[in-house]
């Protein structure tokens, strides 16, 4: 009498061993692509914090009367346009000017725009 599996069920256990390490393999897989995405993701968020805190400065500024119009800050470089908007006669004591800055990262990848109205001298 010998003991362990009947001759029909030999090798069930290698294929059993192949399919689960298949399924394991699989599932660190997908951790490593979860864990690597919120990785990405929370750089990014860090990233546009920044920007966002780089183009509400420059917009204090900006509104202040500096007449800057580009530089770098926290590693990002931030730009602002300035437009006259709409009729100058409007306004007795200046133009409505638009203010708009716009931050980017190294890439040139804008991260953060933010737009105001202000009345200049």
């Amino acid at each position: 009498m010998t003991l362990g599996r009947p001759a029909h069920e030999a090798g069930f256990s290698l294929i059993e061993a192949l399919v689960a390490l298949a399924i394991i393999a699989a599932m660190t897989l997908t951790l490593f692509a979860t864990m690597t995405a919120d990785a990405r993701a929370r750089r990014m968020v860090r990233e546009r914090r920044a920007a966002l805190m780089v183009a509400q400065s420059q917009l204090d500024r900006a509104v202040g009367g500096d007449t800057e119009t580009a530089g770098t800050a926290l590693g990002l470089a931030w730009q602002i346009e300035r437009d006259n908007y709409g009729n100058a006669e409007a306004f007795a004591h200046g133009r409505l000017e638009q203010l708009t800055i716009t931050v980017g990262n190294a890439d040139h990848q804008q991260l953060a725009r933010l737009a105001t109205m202000r009345i200049a001298p």
